[in-house]
């Protein structure tokens, strides 16, 4: 059960992560 926490919330990082790129990558194409 804890593995599958960490994994989850390993998962969760990355997507925030994958979504703050993707945002920032969104707000530079508009400024340009």
């Amino acid at each position: 059960m804890m593995r599958l926490h960490d994994n989850a919330m390993e998962n969760l990082a990355t997507e925030v992560l994958v979504s703050m790129i993707s945002a920032r990558t969104c707000e530079a194409d508009m400024a340009a």
